[in-house]
């Protein structure tokens, strides 16, 4: 006598039947022998009629080869146990997608390859959905202007999300009111209109406290009636100070969480967006006003101090002598001309390399150093190969380190000009720099010295990073101060 009543035991076609997921049997062939009853279900016939038909018939041909080549793995290899494959249903317009996940049973009594099969079409609608929600943040991130950025979001809203309209509303200038931003088309407000106020309805509880809002019927909300009598869903969702962002549908409980989350993420790319055109349009307006600055030192101001230093002049030729206040007077207006040359030379940054040329170093620094220093100064160069450069600004490096030796040392200094594997350096025979203050000295307006201008080594640095050089301050061979430029490019 068995434990159990065999003929009050379940028919197994009938347990299989409530299950969601649906179990077909293939021979090595693919045909199918035995459907379980939602097979039926999906595959759009009775599973009786499935028998000895190849399964294959019924995958949509984009995706066919794979689930065959999946299938013939597992068929021929005896490594393989079991496969999975996502698959599109075959049908005319049909958008259903299946999970198989096929296992080798022939060594049992069910003799052939168990296939379980599950409707995965909501899976896949979401990562679609995902995957073109990303992509609407990545045109964010690349949108010209705040205008742009509202209709990429109130687009990826309605034709994304799926939401029946939408609107992105901030407080207006008064203070009181929220003024709409950006709305969907067939919606019954319009950019500019100022439906309600800030603290009033849900758009005004959701914007006070920051936290998100789903109404499942609207029109039983404690909070105030829709702007139109056709709206029974809100999904409300805070931006921060800017504003709330608004969907709503005519149908009742149309939003979950999902529908938050994701409209959350996209008001939050859109916000970012934005921020980022505000501060490209803060550094543009910055950079319009420092190219007036560089302008207005560069020519208005040079203007009167030559006039003043010709005055000087005449008044030099009148008085017998030179007095040392006219000399003050002289050495101020030669500051004050180095100072412009020096920050209009700063203010370029990268057109620093523009013209780039080859240079002989040594050339440079031969025809700048009478320039620069008296007659009982010395300099050696121990360089002879061409680098390449901006002529101009090259000049300018040279000319500021030379000029910077001979204001720190004194008109006995002694320069050299070394050639290094990848680049050069000059060095002086002076005290040197503290290594505590060698990172200090390429600040603009660092100076230790009352005829510095404080911009000839910043300008240095500027030189060189717009070369694409590097710079470093050591100590020299003789203690001064050594300033080794590398990663230059030799022109021969």
């Amino acid at each position: 006598m068995t434990p159990f009543d065999t003929a009050a035991r379940p028919d197994p076609d009938a347990l299989l039947a409530q299950l969601e997921d649906a179990v077909v049997v293939l021979d090595d062939a693919g045909r199918i022998s035995y459907a379980s009853p939602p097979a039926g279900r999906f595959l759009g016939a009775p599973s009786e009629a499935l028998v000895g038909v190849r399964a294959f018939e019924y995958v949509d041909p984009r995706d066919r080869a794979a689930v065959l080549d999946a299938f013939e793995e597992l068929v021929t290899d005896p490594a393989t146990s079991s496969r999975r494959t996502e698959f599109r249903l075959l049908g005319e317009g049909t958008s259903v997608w299946l999970e198989a996940v096929t296992v080798d049973a022939t060594a049992s009594d069910v003799g052939g390859y168990v296939a379980t099969l599950r409707d995965v079409t909501e899976h896949r609608v979401r990562e679609r959905d995902l995957e073109r929600l990303h992509d609407s943040t990545n045109h964010l991130y690349a949108a010209e202007s705040v205008e742009e950025s509202y209709r990429i979001a109130i687009d990826a809203a309605v034709s994304i999300l799926g939401f029946d309209w939408c609107t992105l509303a901030t407080p207006a200038d008064d203070g009181e009111t929220f003024e709409i931003a950006a709305i969907s088309e067939h919606a019954p407000l319009e950019v500019g209109d100022r439906p309600f106020g800030l603290d009033e309805g849900v758009a005004g509880h959701v914007y006070q406290t920051g936290t998100a809002s789903v109404v499942d019927d609207a029109r039983g909300s404690s909070r105030g009636k829709p702007v139109d009598p056709a709206i029974r869903s809100a999904l409300t969702v805070p931006v921060g100070d800017w504003g709330v962002f608004q969907a709503v549908t005519t149908t009742r409980s149309a939003f979950d969480d999902r529908d938050r989350n994701r409209a959350q993420l996209l008001v939050t790319a859109m916000v970012t967006a934005i921020d980022r055109i505000e501060r490209r349009r803060d550094l543009e307006r910055q950079n319009e006003r420092l190219d007036q600055f560089v302008r207005y030192v560069s020519h208005d101001l040079r203007t009167p101090l030559t006039t003043a230093a010709g005055y000087l002049e005449l008044m030099v030729d009148d008085i017998d002598g030179s007095p040392a206040e006219i000399a003050h007077v002289r050495d101020a207006h030669e500051q004050m001309e180095a100072m412009i040359d020096q920050l209009s030379t700063w203010a370029r940054g990268d057109d620093l390399a523009r013209d780039r040329t080859a240079i002989s170093v040594a050339s440079v620094a031969g025809h700048t150093w009478s320039s620069v220093a008296p007659e009982s100064a010395s300099l050696s160069i121990e360089m002879t190969r061409l680098l390449e450069a901006d002529r101009t600004c090259f000049r300018q490096l040279v000319e500021n380190l030379l000029r910077n030796a001979v204001t720190h040392v004194g008109d006995d200094v002694s320069v050299r000009v070394e050639e290094l594997e990848r680049g050069f350096a000059i060095e002086d025979d002076g005290p040197g720099i503290p290594p505590d203050a060698r990172d200090d000295v390429f600040e603009p307006g660092h100076t230790c010295s009352e005829a510095g201008t404080g911009l000839g080594l910043a300008i240095v640095a500027e030189i060189v990073s717009a070369h694409g050089w590097e710079i470093a301050v050591t100590e020299g061979s003789a203690g001064g101060a050594r300033f080794e430029i590398t990663g230059v490019d030799f022109a021969d």
